[in-house]
């Protein structure tokens, strides 16, 4: 990553935790991604994923959660 990804990165984590949001698509919306509220079937996850689509297995699945505090 460049240092300028890596700096992206890092406020879109801050704002996840700070704001206890998850980034969600929205077609009704000019930009198409906003954020909403965390809810509990979210768990760690930083995205809305949908109901209706499998979630995917090992390192893709991982690069979905928050990475624990601190790393």
């Amino acid at each position: 990553m460049s240092p300028r990804q890596a700096a992206d990165a890092a406020r879109f984590e801050r704002r996840i935790r700070r704001d206890d949001v998850v980034l969600t698509y929205d077609p009704e919306s000019e930009l198409g991604f906003t954020y909403r509220p965390r809810r509990p079937e979210d768990g760690c996850m930083v995205l809305d994923w949908p109901r209706d689509v499998p979630l995917p297995t090992g390192e893709k699945r991982a690069a979905l959660d928050l990475p624990p505090e601190g790393t």
